[in-house]
Parts: structure tokens; sequence; C-alpha cells
């Protein structure tokens, strides 16, 4: 923050052999909304003040004197942090700025960011700033510049890093953390004489208080943001806006190692971001290793592991991700605790990444040989590898409707029970195996890069790597799904890209991959016995009988989920309750008057349907016979339909509970009920809820069964619930698992 009255600043040779303008490009076309909008509010005003006709400087300036509830000037709390002196005080703050911000505004969403900062974050320091200069000292001092807000960020990332980190230690001397927002003021205001230290001093005063969890109440509650979010259907869809679901809220506690592990792996990430291209963290003492490394590596390393790029979803074996950062200029790569570095080429090292994980507590049995007994009890654990109970998965941006479908398939003992059991080997996948033969053969041509990265990736894989992450014993924070992710999005590429989809659709279209990917050659599906098709398919008759020559034809087809007619029941009931006077029933339909109705037969006027055997339009009607079951069935309340609004076609919700049973026994339903010698008894495993008023927007989140025990999982906060509670919610889909494997 500089002080209004000194207009110029020094100007210094600027080291050009350090821009690179591919680099500088992809970073700024990545930054999120709200720093966008702060960059180029910042820049049109420093354009605004090369022209002499009007003094911006004059005009948005923090003047105390000129500032006053009743006198006007408020609008100065929020202007002076845009105003620059020139164009050194505008790059440097914005240097400084941009990727605090841009941190900040990941963690928290757009429209939090935008809140707090045309709200508190901007206007409490400043008011501070004026009760200090103005009324305390008596001063009158105007300042402009960004550099409060940099202090802001600034304190509040080093409060981050003090709960992790609580001192640096300096040869012998050992200096806290949370101290370096301090000095860096005083060591500012020391070379930069008109700047102001008090300025400076109110944003870390208020950074402080943010990082500490005193002021946080300030922000808007999520609940007011997903509402705001789901009426303005268009805001989500914003390019580069940060939603509720896809902020990380990534340091909610620190208690445990996984926590201070992972905090631990975003600082250093972090931190190896910021050097220049010249790899500064390549020191002299591990060059060497480095090249040693590199002649251990066995060749095959690279095909097994794979790495996901940090600047963009671009995932794959060691070697392809070095062709790909010569091609994009990317930088960093990470898979699991190593960092790869693109202008390496190498994986490199840094003592935190080993360093933390350490401390952890729990260790498998085998790592203790000559430790007593006593403690070896009371740091082992007893449970082996498997389901280790239950675990979140993080939002990868808006990605809640693939996470609550999730939920469900890593939840069911049959869908883990053929993942877990090496149902699909990965190292023999042949559409993986494939994808490495051709990245091999194309290593060294940068120009296929391009191409490659349009390759199909097996969804059956991802799905494997989502099973094995979520069940590792050593691992109990949130899990992700970046390989899955990453092949729905090259098998289905009109639900690619970081905008909310229909989790009913995603959970059709996946399944539908997966069958691929284990019957690629298949090309007669309803004779296919493969796993898949087992599990989520199932067939029914459509048979429609003409009224006049009463033909009937019968069209076999397979399905994947049976629809439930929600608001056709719900008016029905509604209907019967108006009738009946004496009704005071809520009016609730339940799932076996939507699969009776669905089952049931419909007339079809002569408009709709045309006989063969006529060869006319005739009247006939229609209805639905169930075949076969699968194993896992899908029950789809349909809640979205369109409606003509203002002269324009909109999409509407139909809000309201169905009543589901526990227990579903779809032999009544079937085509031949009193020919089954047996029930056909589905019991009640997980339900879909969505919040919202569209299907590409809002939130999905889902309640699963596990132990016996319910659980509500929202990404990656999972809590447990009541079974009473699981029956009140509006339910938007519903899996239903058959309890005796044979009888669909």
């Amino acid at each position: 923050m500089a002080t209004a009255a000194g207009r110029s600043l020094n100007s210094f040779p600027f080291p050009t052999a350090l821009i690179n303008p591919s680099r500088i490009r992809s970073y700024l076309l990545r930054l999120p909304l709200f720093t966008r909008f702060v960059l180029l509010v910042a820049t049109v005003f420093w354009l605004l003040e090369l022209q002499t006709v009007w003094s911006v400087i004059e005009w948005g300036s923090l003047q105390p004197s000129k500032i006053g509830i009743f006198t006007g000037g408020m609008y100065r709390l929020n202007t002076f942090a845009f105003i620059h002196l020139g164009f050194f005080h505008l790059f440097f703050n914005l240097v400084c700025l941009i990727p605090l911000l841009e941190r900040f505004e990941a963690e928290y969403g757009t429209l939090v960011t935008f809140a707090l900062f045309m709200g508190p974050l901007a206007q409490i320091p400043a008011v501070l700033y004026i009760i200090v200069d103005y009324a305390v000292l008596g001063w009158d001092t105007p300042v402009v510049g960004a550099s409060m807000w940099i202090f802001l960020l600034f304190a509040i990332e080093s409060i981050k890093t003090w709960r992790s980190n609580p001192t640096l230690s300096i040869g012998d001397v050992s200096i806290p953390t949370w101290i370096w927002p301090i000095v860096l003021c005083v060591v500012t205001s020391i070379l930069l004489s008109n700047t102001s230290f008090l300025g400076h001093a109110c944003g870390v005063l208020i950074g402080y208080a943010w990082g500490l969890g005193y002021i946080r109440f300030l922000a808007p509650p999520e609940k007011v943001l997903r509402w705001i979010e789901g009426k303005l259907n268009l805001l989500a869809r914003l390019p580069h806006y940060v939603s509720v679901d896809q902020k990380t809220s990534f340091i909610p506690s620190f208690d445990s190692p996984r926590l201070e592990f992972s905090i631990a792996m975003s600082t250093v990430v972090f931190d190896l971001c910021m050097p220049s291209m010249a790899c500064d963290h390549v020191n002299a003492t591990i060059v060497s290793k480095i090249k040693e490394r590199r002649k251990s590596v066995s060749p095959g390393h690279s095909d097994f592991v794979q790495y996901t790029c940090l600047d963009c979803p671009v995932s794959g074996s060691f070697a392809y991700l070095g062709l790909h950062f010569k091609k994009s200029q990317h930088g960093f790569a990470i898979s699991s605790m190593s960092v790869y570095c693109g202008q390496c080429n190498d994986l490199i090292y840094h003592p935190s990444i080993t360093g933390v994980p350490a401390t952890a507590k729990k260790r498998k049995l085998a790592q203790y040989h000559d430790e007593e007994e006593s403690t070896m009890a009371a740091n082992t654990s007893a449970r082996p590898c498997g389901r280790e109970g239950v675990r979140g998965l993080f939002n990868l941006g808006e990605t809640c409707y693939m996470n609550a479908v999730l939920q469900m398939m890593v939840h069911n003992p049959l869908l883990a029970s053929y993942f877990l059991g090496m149902g699909h080997p990965v190292h023999l996948c042949p559409i993986s195996r494939d994808q490495d033969k051709k990245n091999e053969s194309d290593s060294e041509d940068e120009e296929l890069v391009t191409e490659k990265t349009e390759q199909k990736t097996c969804v059956a894989c991802g799905m494997t790597d989502v099973f094995s992450d979520i069940t590792m014993a050593d691992l109990p924070g949130p899990a992700h799904a970046v390989n899955l992710l990453f092949a729905s999005w090259k098998n289905i590429p009109h639900m690619s890209g970081k905008q909310q989809q229909d989790a009913q659709e995603w959970f059709i279209k996946v399944v539908e991959k997966l069958h691929e990917a284990v019957s690629p050659a298949s090309s007669n599906r309803s004779h296919c016995d493969c796993f898949f098709h087992k599990v989520f398919y199932g067939r029914h008759n459509s048979e429609v009988s003409c009224y006049k020559c009463h033909t009937t034809s019968t069209t076999q087809e397979e399905y994947s989920f049976i629809p439930l007619d929600f608001k056709k029941q719900a008016r029905r009931k509604k209907k019967q309750s108006v009738d009946d006077v004496k009704s005071k029933a809520v009016v609730i339909p339940s799932v076996g008057e939507c699969l009776k109705a669905y089952t049931a037969a419909e007339s079809l006027s002569a408009e709709q349907y045309t006989c063969r055997n006529c060869d006319a339009p005739q009247p006939a009607s229609k209805r639905v016979r169930i075949r076969k079951l699968p194993a896992i069935l899908c029950l789809h309340v349909k809640r979205f339909g369109m409606k003509i609004s203002n002269g324009s076609l909109m999409q509407e919700k139909y809000e309201g509970r169905i009543d589901f049973p526990l227990v579903l026994d779809m032999a009544p339903y079937t085509a031949d009920p009193k020919g089954l010698a047996h029930k056909l008894m589905y019991d009640l495993e997980c339900v879909v809820v969505h919040q919202g008023d569209h299907a590409h927007a809002g939130h999905y989140f889902a309640f699963c069964k596990e132990g016996g025990k319910w659980f509500r999982f929202d990404d990656e906060i999972v809590s447990a619930t009541t079974l009473e509670d699981v029956m009140r919610q509006e339910a938007y889909l519903l899996f239903y698992s058959l309890r005796s494997i044979g009888k669909g």
C-alpha cells in the first residue's frame, strides 16, 4: 500500500530472460473468476489514470477526511485497493496478490470470495486504518493499492503454516512462522519509504483474525450459497467460476497425521510451483542423486504409475507426461507421494513429503521387529487390508453427481468383491496396454501429444483405482477419483468438463462403458453374459395391442433403470384426496404405486400408433412386462420436466417425498408373478438426493448403508445418520440389491 502523495516508484531492469510467455498465458487462463475480476478492474483503473481530465487517485483513494456515513465517500472503502500510483506499483502488487487470492478463491469459492473482499475483508481493515490514522493519530493520509489485501492474505497463509509447522529454524534460532507477515511489513516500510506501515499492519491484523477463526462467521452460510447458485443457474456455468461444490475447503482441522500430510503436500506443491523455469529446487546436493536414480528406475515403472498434471486434467505415464510438458509448458504432475518436475524430467524430493507420514501412529504389525509387546499393541491396528469403514470423496470440480453414485458402488458388496478381487486386472487390461504401447511408440514425436490426449482410457481401470484407494487402511481421509473422472471424460465427451451433470445420466453412461471395457467385441447385448450385464441390466417386453384387430407386437428391450412417474402419481393421489372430503392425509406417492403404473396398460390414440396388420393408424393399448431383473436395481424418480414460462421453455423440478420401502418385492411387477416359486426381495442400499432446481445444477449427495448402519456422504464429508432421516429424504435415485443372487 502506497501513500497517495508519492506518485513514482524507482524503475529497475526487469530480468526478461526469466519471462516465458506460454507459462504466463497458461497461468492467466486458469485463474478463477473473481481473481480475474480484480486483475481486470485494477488494470482499467490504471489505464484511466493515464488521462489528465479526471484524477482516479483523488476520486477513489482511502482518505479518512473524505469518508463518512452521512457525508458520503463510503465507496472509497472498496475502490482504494484497485487504484495504483503507476505501472510498477500495479505490477508488483498484482504479482504478489494474484497467487494468494487464487488460493483463497479455490478454497472458499467465487461467491464467498466476492462477498468477503467486496465486504468485510476489504472494509474492516480500511475502517481500522481510518480510526487509527485519523481519530487516534490525528493524521489524514490518503492511501491506495492492493497491498493491504496482500498482507491480509499473507497473514492467513502464515496461520495455516503455523498450525502444521509452528517454527522455522535458522541455525540455532527457532522463529515462529506466524511472525513473518510482521517482519515483511517492517522490511517493506524500511525499503520503500512511500508505503504505509499502518495500512499493511491493519491488513495483517485482520488476516490473523480470519486465520484464527475469530471472524469467519462473516462468511455467508453454505446453504445460502447453494440456494443462490440454484436460483441463478447461469452463475455456476460461468467460465472459471468456483462453485460451492468445486471449492476445496482444504483445512478443516489439524488433529490427524493424515491432515498434516495433506497440508504439507499442498505446501510442497505450492513452493515447487513458485520458482522460475530454471528449476531452483534442483540444487547441487541432489543432482547426482537424480542421475543415479535414472539409472536405477526400471523401464516398466512408467507403465503402471499414473501421474496427473497440476495445470490441466491430462494424466498418463511417466514418459507421456514428459512429452505433455514439452508441448504445453506445464510444470508439475503428482501421483501419490511423488512430485514430477517437467523441467528436470524426473521425480523431485522434498523432506516434508517423507517426514510427515513418519509421524503417523498406526503401522502394520510386520513393520515392528524389536519393539516391546505393549508398544506394538498400542501402535498397531488389528484390522487387515480390505473394507475399512467409510470414506468421503473429494469434489474435483462440480463432481458431486459422480461422488454420490460412486458411494453406492463402493458400498455394494457384489461390486466390491469384483473390483477388489481382481475382477478387472489393470495390468492385463487390453485398453490400457494398447494405450501404453501407443504412447511408447509415439514418445519421440512431440506433435502427437494433443492427439494422444484424446485417446480413450479404460473406465473399468478407473473404477478399480477408486475401490483400491477408498479401501486403503493407511488413508483414513477422503479419497479421490481423478483417474475415473478422466476416463469418463474421454469416453463420454458430452459429459466432460468442470460442470454439473445429471447423476442418473452419468450412472447409465458409466455402466455402459464398464460393459464395453470387459466385453468390447460383444455385438449382441441382449445375450451378453458379462459381469456388469448381470449386475446392472434387466430385460422387459414392450407390448402394443391393436384395439381393432387385436394383433400384439412385442419388442424386447434391456434397461439399466426403471423410471418412476412421480408427478403423475402425485396428481392422481391429490385428486383422490380431493374427492375424499374427509381425508386430511398428506399426498405422498409410493414406489409400489409408481411401479404398478409403470407395468399397467395405457391407451394410445390413433395418432400415436400405426398398426402393421391394419396398415393404418389405430387406437391401441401398451404395457411393459418385466422379464428379467438385475442384481442391482436402480429406480429413477422423474423429478424434472419442462414448462412454458414467459413464452420460453424452461426446466422445472417436482418437489416432494416419495414413499420408498426398505425391502422391495419385485415379483408382483414381473411378467408372470403367479408362476414364481419365490419372491424377488430387494434390500435398499443407497438413496441419492438432489438439491436445487435443475438436474445440471444444484448439489447431489447420497445415503448408503455400511455394516448395518446408515451414513450420509456429502463429497468429502461423511456423517452417521439414522434410518428415520434416510426415509424422510426426497429421493432422486434409489438403489436396491437382490437379496439372493440367481433369482433375478
